[in-house]
């Protein structure tokens, strides 16, 4: 919602959201959880898949965990 306010996109019909987009949601996310000192421990968007493969999700054995 604080992103939303400031860009709109729950409001767009033609346009989806970009990668921009996403990546200050998730920003936002991050910095409000530890704010609110809340549970949340990490929130990726691995855009260019140097993470992890494409649809595929951060596991404990991985190298950057």
């Amino acid at each position: 919602m604080a992103q939303d306010a400031k860009r709109a996109i729950s409001s767009r019909r033609f346009v989806s959201p970009s990668f921009n987009d996403i990546r200050l949601i998730l920003n936002t996310a991050q910095i409000m959880s530890l704010v609110k000192g809340g549970p949340l421990q990490l929130v990726t968007f691995d855009g260019d898949v140097t993470l992890y493969d494409d649809g595929a999700s951060l596991i404990p054995s991985n190298q950057v965990m």
